[in-house]
């Protein structure tokens, strides 16, 4: 039986309480974490900086817009998170 590090053990901690919260993770690292803070780049990229450039309607748009696109990501985040916990946990069964 192969010993976890401290890192592992941190790890699977923490892992073994989020995975059960699959569409919350989802949402919170897609849509909030990737997202919101892309789509307001976004905006600011696409306004120039100009205060007369920017309207609501603009930033509203780009943060649901690059929220959707987040989704993905974060779904891939959560399959990666998963990929590294089911290897850990299978070299510390054997």
């Amino acid at each position: 039986m192969n010993e976890l590090t401290a890192r592992g053990e941190r790890f699977c901690a923490k892992w073994e309480k989020r995975r059960k919260k699959k569409w919350q993770f989802v949402f919170i690292h897609g849509f909030v974490y990737s997202g919101i803070p892309l789509g307001v780049t976004m905006f600011l990229w696409n306004s120039h900086l100009k205060i007369e450039n920017m309207h609501l309607s603009h930033l509203a748009g780009a943060i649901l817009v690059f929220g959707i696109v987040g989704i993905p990501q974060g779904f891939s985040r959560f399959k990666k998170y998963e990929k590294i916990y089911s290897v850990i946990n299978d070299n510390t069964d054997s």
